[in-house]
Protein backbone atom coordinates (compact mmCIF):
# COMPACT_ATOMS: atom_id res chain seq x y z
CA UNK A 1 0.00 0.00 0.00
CA UNK A 2 1.28 3.22 -1.24
CA UNK A 3 1.90 6.25 1.38
CA UNK A 4 -0.87 7.89 0.15
CA UNK A 5 -2.86 5.36 0.49
CA UNK A 6 -2.86 4.28 3.84
CA UNK A 7 -3.43 8.04 4.69
CA UNK A 8 -6.34 7.71 2.92
CA UNK A 9 -7.39 4.82 4.76
CA UNK A 10 -6.73 6.35 7.83
CA UNK A 11 -9.14 9.24 7.56
CA UNK A 12 -12.01 7.26 5.96
CA UNK A 13 -11.31 4.82 9.15
CA UNK A 14 -11.82 7.89 11.33
CA UNK A 15 -15.22 9.18 9.79
CA UNK A 16 -14.16 11.85 7.84
CA UNK A 17 -16.61 14.58 6.66
CA UNK A 18 -15.40 15.89 4.04
CA UNK A 19 -11.67 15.67 2.23
CA UNK A 20 -9.26 17.76 0.34
CA UNK A 21 -6.03 16.61 -1.20
CA UNK A 22 -3.10 19.14 -1.75
CA UNK A 23 0.54 19.10 -3.37
CA UNK A 24 1.37 15.92 -0.87
CA UNK A 25 -0.79 16.31 1.70
CA UNK A 26 -4.52 15.48 2.62
CA UNK A 27 -7.09 16.83 5.04
CA UNK A 28 -10.28 16.00 6.04
CA UNK A 29 -12.71 16.96 8.36
CA UNK A 30 -13.26 14.53 11.53
CA UNK A 31 -16.25 12.85 13.58
CA UNK A 32 -17.17 16.34 15.79
CA UNK A 33 -15.49 18.65 13.19
CA UNK A 34 -12.24 18.43 13.63
CA UNK A 35 -9.40 19.06 11.04
CA UNK A 36 -6.93 17.12 10.40
CA UNK A 37 -4.11 17.11 7.93
CA UNK A 38 -1.67 14.93 7.14
CA UNK A 39 1.48 14.90 4.97
CA UNK A 40 3.72 17.16 3.97
CA UNK A 41 3.78 20.21 6.40
CA UNK A 42 5.90 22.51 5.00
CA UNK A 43 4.82 25.88 5.68
CA UNK A 44 2.63 24.65 8.57
CA UNK A 45 0.18 23.63 5.89
CA UNK A 46 -0.63 20.72 7.27
CA UNK A 47 -1.05 21.60 10.65
CA UNK A 48 -4.53 22.53 11.36
CA UNK A 49 -4.08 23.37 15.14
CA UNK A 50 -2.21 26.11 14.49
CA UNK A 51 -5.59 28.22 13.84
CA UNK A 52 -6.85 27.93 17.85
CA UNK A 53 -7.34 24.69 20.07
CA UNK A 54 -11.17 23.83 20.25
CA UNK A 55 -11.79 25.44 16.57
CA UNK A 56 -14.72 22.91 15.03
CA UNK A 57 -15.27 23.13 11.48
CA UNK A 58 -17.63 21.80 8.48
CA UNK A 59 -15.35 21.65 5.23
CA UNK A 60 -11.96 22.03 4.61
CA UNK A 61 -10.32 22.91 0.78
CA UNK A 62 -6.25 22.92 0.66
CA UNK A 63 -3.71 25.00 -1.53
CA UNK A 64 -0.67 24.22 -2.41
CA UNK A 65 1.39 25.85 1.15
CA UNK A 66 -2.08 26.80 3.35
CA UNK A 67 -5.69 25.08 3.82
CA UNK A 68 -8.39 25.97 5.14
CA UNK A 69 -11.77 25.30 6.66
CA UNK A 70 -15.24 26.51 7.27
CA UNK A 71 -15.95 26.65 11.11
CA UNK A 72 -19.11 24.75 12.60
CA UNK A 73 -19.96 27.37 14.51
CA UNK A 74 -20.68 30.49 12.11
CA UNK A 75 -19.48 29.05 8.70
CA UNK A 76 -16.22 31.45 9.11
CA UNK A 77 -13.42 31.15 6.75
CA UNK A 78 -9.95 29.94 8.82
CA UNK A 79 -6.60 29.52 7.12
CA UNK A 80 -3.45 28.43 8.26
CA UNK A 81 0.10 27.73 6.50
CA UNK A 82 1.39 30.05 4.03
CA UNK A 83 -1.51 31.93 1.83
CA UNK A 84 -0.14 34.43 -0.12
CA UNK A 85 -1.50 38.03 -0.59
CA UNK A 86 -4.51 39.13 0.65
CA UNK A 87 -5.39 37.63 4.23
CA UNK A 88 -8.78 35.65 4.76
CA UNK A 89 -11.47 38.32 6.13
CA UNK A 90 -12.31 38.69 10.28
CA UNK A 91 -14.44 35.61 11.82
CA UNK A 92 -17.37 37.48 11.65
CA UNK A 93 -17.81 36.89 7.54
CA UNK A 94 -20.21 33.85 6.91
CA UNK A 95 -19.62 31.78 3.70
CA UNK A 96 -22.03 28.64 3.01
CA UNK A 97 -18.72 27.55 0.30
CA UNK A 98 -14.91 27.84 -0.15
CA UNK A 99 -12.65 26.26 -2.53
CA UNK A 100 -8.79 27.13 -2.96
CA UNK A 101 -6.63 27.10 -6.01
CA UNK A 102 -3.25 26.67 -5.88
CA UNK A 103 -2.45 30.39 -4.25
CA UNK A 104 -5.91 31.46 -3.32
CA UNK A 105 -9.20 30.67 -1.48
CA UNK A 106 -12.76 31.98 -2.78
CA UNK A 107 -15.99 31.51 -0.82
CA UNK A 108 -19.69 32.27 -1.07
CA UNK A 109 -21.90 33.89 0.70
CA UNK A 110 -25.42 33.18 1.02
CA UNK A 111 -26.36 36.61 -0.84
CA UNK A 112 -24.46 35.28 -4.10
CA UNK A 113 -21.31 36.82 -3.49
CA UNK A 114 -17.88 35.41 -4.37
CA UNK A 115 -15.08 36.61 -2.14
CA UNK A 116 -11.24 35.51 -3.22
CA UNK A 117 -8.00 35.87 -0.87
CA UNK A 118 -4.83 35.03 -1.89
CA UNK A 119 -2.22 36.01 -5.01
CA UNK A 120 -4.33 38.35 -6.94
CA UNK A 121 -1.37 38.56 -9.69
CA UNK A 122 -3.18 35.65 -12.20
CA UNK A 123 -6.55 37.19 -12.06
CA UNK A 124 -8.14 34.30 -9.91
CA UNK A 125 -9.35 36.78 -7.24
CA UNK A 126 -11.20 39.07 -9.03
CA UNK A 127 -14.23 37.98 -9.36
CA UNK A 128 -16.85 39.95 -11.87
CA UNK A 129 -18.61 42.55 -9.95
CA UNK A 130 -22.77 42.70 -9.87
CA UNK A 131 -22.87 38.76 -10.38
CA UNK A 132 -24.48 36.39 -8.12
CA UNK A 133 -23.27 33.00 -7.98
CA UNK A 134 -24.79 29.74 -6.62
CA UNK A 135 -21.31 28.11 -7.09
CA UNK A 136 -17.71 28.62 -6.85
CA UNK A 137 -14.65 26.42 -7.93
CA UNK A 138 -10.84 26.87 -7.60
CA UNK A 139 -8.35 25.88 -9.52
CA UNK A 140 -4.03 26.43 -10.63
CA UNK A 141 -4.68 30.11 -11.80
CA UNK A 142 -8.43 30.47 -12.24
CA UNK A 143 -11.77 30.53 -10.46
CA UNK A 144 -15.16 29.91 -11.64
CA UNK A 145 -18.40 30.26 -10.68
CA UNK A 146 -22.39 29.04 -11.73
CA UNK A 147 -24.37 31.93 -11.99
CA UNK A 148 -27.95 31.93 -10.00
CA UNK A 149 -29.25 32.24 -13.68
CA UNK A 150 -27.27 29.22 -14.83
Amino acid sequence: MTAVMAVLAAVVSSAERQVSVGAGYVCAIQAGGVAACYGDNRYGKANASTVGVGVRYHAVTVGTDFSCGLTLTGSNLVCWGALPGTPPPPLTTFFIDAHAGTRHVCGLMPNGTVVCYGDGTTGATAVPPGVAFQGVTAGVDYTCGVTRAH
